[in-house]
């Protein structure tokens, strides 16, 4: 389930978006977010993990949520050629 909420901060030049993500454990047991402490007592919370993105993009949020879930592991491939593969020695 996702939501999106317009949101303004007096930091932004403009506004943003901030996409909220739940996601039942059962169903993704590698669901990136957290579990809330808040609701972990929760029968009906504490089964789900949740997430938030600020963008600026104007695409509906099913899409945003599909362009970074696509983004969410080169972080990891990035460390992985420079400590792996010592691709940081290149130019």
């Amino acid at each position: 389930m996702m939501a999106s909420i317009p949101s303004l901060s007096p930091s932004w030049s403009r506004p943003r978006r901030v996409v909220g993500i739940r996601q039942p454990i059962e169903r993704r047991a590698q669901a990136k977010g957290k579990t809330l402490s808040l609701f972990a007592d929760d029968p009906q919370w504490g089964e789900y993990r949740f997430a938030a993105l600020v963008t600026d993009l104007t695409v509906p949020a099913v899409e945003i949520w599909r362009l970074y879930r696509g983004r969410a592991d080169c972080e990891n491939r990035i460390k992985e050629l420079q400590y792996d593969f010592a691709a940081d020695s290149f130019c």
